[in-house]
């Protein structure tokens, strides 16, 4: 037989289980704190990535014609080409001479294309503003013929 225990003390396994339930709220409070307060600029910026896309269109309309079937509008593709000063400089300093020697090849190998000085595309390739437009409006011969030059040199941020 079983000694019965007074109704004024709780039994073990009420304690263990109150204990057990305050340990598993304490666990959800920490982990809670830690997601909302300590990662908040993480998980913010993770989202602002998940709820932006960049999609291309391209805006085609059919031709106008005049009434004997004549075009005399049509739709003209033009590129532009834009540059990531940001990926030319070293605000560190650890690859200051890789950087440099990569905007001046970048400028060796595109001023002509682009119909450009050498020294200024170099001055324009320089400061830390983000994307700069080169040139705009390039006919489609003319953007392949840049493409496919900085493929086979490997430049980046343009």
């Amino acid at each position: 037989m079983r000694p019965k225990q007074s109704k004024n003390n709780p039994s073990k396994r009420t304690l263990a289980m109150a204990l057990l339930l305050g340990v598993w709220m304490i666990g959800i409070i920490v982990r809670l704190v830690w997601l909302q307060v300590v990662r908040h600029d993480h998980y913010v910026a993770r989202a602002a990535q998940n709820q932006t896309s960049q999609i291309e269109t391209l805006a085609m309309r059919g031709p106008i014609l005049d009434r004997n079937g004549k075009e005399l509008a049509v739709s003209v593709i033009f590129d532009s080409i834009y540059a990531d000063q940001k990926q030319f400089n070293d605000k560190d300093g650890k690859h200051l001479a890789e950087k440099q020697e990569q905007r001046q090849k970048t400028a060796r190998m595109l001023a002509p294309l682009l119909g450009m000085n050498e020294a200024e595309l170099v001055k324009k390739l320089t400061g830390d503003l983000g994307y700069l437009r080169l040139t705009a409006k390039l006919d489609p011969e003319k953007s392949q013929e840049i493409k496919d030059v900085i493929t086979k040199n490997h430049l980046w941020g343009v």
